[in-house]
Order: structure tokens, then sequence, then C-alpha cells
């Protein structure tokens, strides 16, 4: 289970934060022992239907809105003068909302991380790598990191969107325009042919569908609306963690999640590891952070191994982690220096990922020309035969 807390230090300085733990009295024991002075604990309930509703920031605009905030924190404006000038700046209503929540709370004296959490409508890494920044004194190098980070992860996004988008849009083309000549073209046809039973195979086929999706048109409609809010539902509640696992077992596909979490892990850790937090916290905030729940599973495994005294190289699964990012991390360990070798490496995989979209494009292309072609094949032998029988009966 995942908790938000607030405490302060023996000194008086305000600590807030999020802990992966099994029960409130647990995260109260690693407070703790860390010699804090316990606030409040509130536990973050998981993904629920009303999340799903839950307006998020853009992206686009959260990275232009940290990149600037960067700037305008390292000559000098203060934080909540530069929220209350990006709050003019962003288009999104859902955004401008979240600024302006946080500039009354920055007015009352809240943290800037905590008025984040609480909005729940940004990455979990954010509000974890603002608090960092708020603690080290470096607000302006968090939002450069931020706004870095979630620049990279736009852009890969974006490519295995670019990958996806082509198959996508020829099937569906391919499927509308089979649905368009089966319901609309055909039964005209097939009304003028003397004989209906010297028809194709093909013909009967296509025949036998328009049929069905005539009679059934209403039960047909409901059901696809039906199963377009369903299946995102189950997704991220009854079997979210099941659909997680089956997808990184889908060819080439797969492959392409497996690095790209990859690069979220390495390239997280390394920020963490760069603000000076302690990996059991970060670690923490990499369940949270990495979507994907095979990966966390295994971040917990870690988590449990290093508590124990083992490396966190030891217990990366080599089934979602290339060797060569195991045996970096490994390096790193030994000599103390991880930060720079998760950079590396991070980079390195960022690379891979682009070489196994275009490999991914390269061979789903001649798919999707072989699909079409099918497609092109059953409207000739389906449609066009009957009209070369109509054209012979009048002949």
């Amino acid at each position: 289970m995942i908790f938000s807390y607030r405490a302060q230090t023996y000194e008086g300085n305000n600590v807030s934060g999020t802990l992966d733990a099994e029960s409130m009295h647990s995260v109260k024991n690693i407070l703790l022992q860390r010699k804090l002075i316990v606030k409040s604990i509130k536990e973050i309930k998981e993904t629920t239907t009303f999340d799903m509703f839950v307006q998020k920031v853009n992206k686009k605009e959260m990275i232009f809105v940290f990149k600037n905030f960067s700037t305008m924190l390292r000559a000098g404006i203060p934080i909540m003068q530069s929220v209350e000038m990006m709050q003019d700046q962003v288009k999104q209503p859902a955004f401008r909302r979240a600024l302006q929540k946080m500039r009354i709370d920055l007015s009352k004296g809240l943290l800037l991380s905590q008025s984040i959490l609480e909005t729940r409508m940004f990455p979990t890494l954010v509000p974890a790598i603002i608090r960092i920044g708020e603690e080290t004194g470096g607000l302006d190098k968090s939002f450069l990191q931020l706004s870095t980070f979630f620049l990279k992860q736009d852009k890969t996004t974006g490519k295995i969107f670019g990958a996806m988008l082509y198959p996508v849009v020829t099937m569906a083309t391919a499927l509308i325009a089979v649905w368009y000549l089966t319901t609309g073209i055909l039964p005209t046809i097939l009304n003028v042919l003397p004989n209906k039973e010297d028809v194709g195979w093909t013909t009967k086929a296509l025949m036998a569908v328009a049929d069905f999706a005539g009679k059934n048109q209403a039960i047909i409609g409901i059901t696809i609306l039906v199963l377009i809010v369903l299946i995102p539902w189950l997704g991220t509640t009854v079997f979210s963690h099941q659909k997680d696992y089956i997808i990184l077992k889908i060819p080439g596909f797969g492959d392409v999640i497996k690095k790209t979490k990859a690069v979220q892990f390495t390239t997280t850790l390394a920020i963490l590891v760069e603000a000076g937090v302690n990996i059991t916290d970060a670690l923490d905030i990499m369940i949270q952070v990495i979507g994907n729940e095979a990966f966390r599973d295994n971040i917990r495994a870690v988590k449990g191994g290093v508590i124990k005294g083992e490396t966190i190289s030891k217990n990366l699964s080599p089934k979602l982690f290339d060797k060569l990012v195991i045996t970096i991390v490994s390096i790193g360990e030994s000599t103390g220096d991880m930060q720079k070798p998760l950079q590396d490496i991070a980079e390195f995989l960022d690379d891979e990922v682009d070489r196994t979209i275009n490999n991914m494009i390269t061979l789903i292309t001649p798919i999707s020309v072989v699909f079409m072609a099918g497609i092109v094949a059953i409207i000739v032998f389906g449609v066009i035969g009957p009209m070369y029988s109509m054209y012979g009966s009048i002949q």
C-alpha cells in the first residue's frame, strides 16, 4: 500500500513524501527510525473507477511550465510569483486550476510538493522530486530534471504511437470498407441477380455477415459501446496486474515496452541518486512511477533484498532487464558511483528503443500490406464476382 506523510525534523524543518509499506503502523515506525516527528499519514488509494475520470495535466504543457519554472527560479523569481505568472500561460483549464490551488496553498505556508500531491493530477514522480528540491534548496534543478525526463518520455511515447498508427489505420479502413460493401452495395447487387445460389463462397460469407449485421444492429452497437467502456476499466482495475504481464509477452511490442520501462527505471533512479535520496526511498518512489505491474513486483523484490543487505543488481529480473543493465548497475554499486553509469545506460537504452521501434515498423509494414491484399481479394471475389454474373445474365 502507498501512504503519503507529513512530518518534521527535530530542527523544525517540514518534510513530506510517500512510502510503500504494509500498514500505517509500518510507515510510522519507518519515520520514527529516520528521527522524524510524524504529523499525518494518509493512505493513497489504488486506482479506482473515480480515478479514471480525474483529469490529468497535459504532458506537453507540464514540460513547458516546469522548464519555465526552472528558468524563473534561477533568475531569482520566487516560486509563488512564478506559479502566478505561469497560471495565465497554460491553456488547459484543469492545469490552470491546479496552478491556482498551488498559489493558494503556498500563501498558506503549505509545501509545493504536498499541494501537487493533493491535486492527484500529476505523475507520482513530480511531487517526489519537488520534495527533494525543497529539502536540498535545488528546486530549479528539480524542475529542470522533470522537464527533461518527461520530454524524453513524451518523445518515446510518440514513437511507439507512430509505429502502431499505420497498421491500426490500415485495418480500420479495410474493415470499414468491407462493412460498407456488405451492408450497402452487395445487397443491391444480389437483389437483381436471377439465381442467388450461383454466387461463390466468398459472396455467401459476406452475405451471411451482412444479414447478421442487419438483423442485430442495435445489439452490435451496444456491445461495441460496452466494450469501449469496459475494457479500459477492466485494464485499470480487475485485470490490471494480468494485463501488464500479458503485454510484455507480445512479440516485438513487448520488447519495446521492456526497454522503455528499463529507460524509465535507470533515468529515474539516476535522478533520485543524484538528489541524495537513500536507496529504499528511491525504490519506494520507483514502485509508484513505473507503470507496469511486472516491473513493480520486481522492484518490490529488489527493495526487500536491499532491506536484507543485498545489492540492487542481485534481484533485478533478467526477464525484464537486459544483462547489460544489470551489469552496469552492479558496477555502479561496487564503485560507489551509480549516477553516471545509470545515465549512460539510460541513453544507450533510449537508442535501443529507437532501433527496436524502427525494426517493428519494418516488420509491420509488409504484414499490413498482406492484410490489405487479403481484404482486396475478398472484395474482388465477393462483390465484383456477382457483378460479372449479373452482366452475364443480361447478355
